[in-house]
């Protein structure tokens, strides 16, 4: 989904476009049980601090994977310079992993939790995105001490893929600016 992104994010930063487990194009190795948010955050710091060795690092997440960035960041702060999110379920690609990531969702992350997230972060939301993401955005804006919001004028849940210039653009001065 990050096929919009990686040539222009390229020409300055190193980037890798990661696929959370269970996701696609990974094969399941099981059963979908493990496919928690805790599992994929682990996964991220993994790849980060053990396998690729870029920590710290920008990262960008995008719907359920920018839950698992943010996450990622709340338990492994010294591996986030900045954190831009946002939003758009790859659902028909990812539907059989959305039992594990539902399930994930009772593990707490608190408005307190959001509040230890210091690095720069950009939270970017759609201006037609549904109500509750702009809820999500403003609850996260207000509590994350350094936090900034982007809204990518006339488009809804589908950020980077229908405007990718403008979200690109957006994301790159983000980052420019804390490289």
């Amino acid at each position: 989904m990050w096929q919009f992104q990686i040539e222009s994010f390229a020409q300055k930063f190193h980037v890798v476009s990661y696929s959370r487990r269970y996701a696609y194009p990974n094969q399941w190795p099981g059963d979908g049980e493990d496919n928690s948010l805790t599992n994929n955050a682990t996964d991220l710091a993994e790849l980060i601090i053990k396998r690729l060795d870029l920590g710290p690092a920008h990262l960008i997440g995008h719907s359920y994977g920018a839950l698992t960035a943010l996450y990622m960041a709340y338990q492994h702060p010294e591996l986030v310079r900045t954190l831009p999110s946002y939003a758009r379920a790859v659902l028909m690609d990812n539907v059989k992993s959305l039992r594990g990531e539902l399930a994930s969702i009772s593990q707490r992350f608190t408005l307190e939790d959001a509040q230890k997230v210091t690095m720069p972060t950009l939270l970017v939301k759609g201006e037609r995105s549904p109500k509750f993401l702009h809820q999500i955005i403003g609850i996260l804006a207000n509590c994350m001490p350094n936090s900034e919001e982007l809204i990518i004028p006339a488009e809804s849940h589908n950020l980077g893929l229908e405007k990718p210039q403008v979200f690109n653009s957006g994301v790159l001065e983000f980052l420019s600016i804390r490289s």
